[in-house]
């Protein structure tokens, strides 16, 4: 479940960054609030993104490439995404997808 936040967190800041409504759509399927235990109402959703990284054993290079990867595959139109995950340092945006991941779960920092 920690994965398939932090890769929600980071998305949640590339639509901050690119403003691109695919995004915002696939947020709002991903969305861990829309239901109790955090997983999103689309299981599809989830299922699609749950595995998609293993944050404890990858570097931030090899995470920003499969999130790219994985949007790649998806029938959203997300282009300024994906240029800016695979070219721009989300190494702060990692961070912060952490820390927010452990509170949502409630674990300690």
């Amino acid at each position: 479940m920690k994965n398939y936040l932090i890769c929600y967190y980071i998305l949640q800041q590339c639509l901050f960054e690119t403003l691109e409504d695919d995004i915002a759509v696939l947020l709002s399927k991903m969305s861990p609030e829309s239901t109790d235990d955090g997983t999103p109402a689309d299981m599809k959703t989830f299922q699609r993104w749950e595995k998609v990284i293993d944050a404890d054993n990858m570097t931030v290079d090899e995470i920003k490439n499969k999130i790219a990867h994985r949007l790649e595959l998806t029938a959203y139109d997300v282009p300024k995404t994906i240029d800016f995950l695979k070219n721009t340092d989300i190494e702060y945006y990692l961070y912060q997808a952490r820390n927010r991941a452990d509170e949502f779960l409630g674990e300690d920092q």
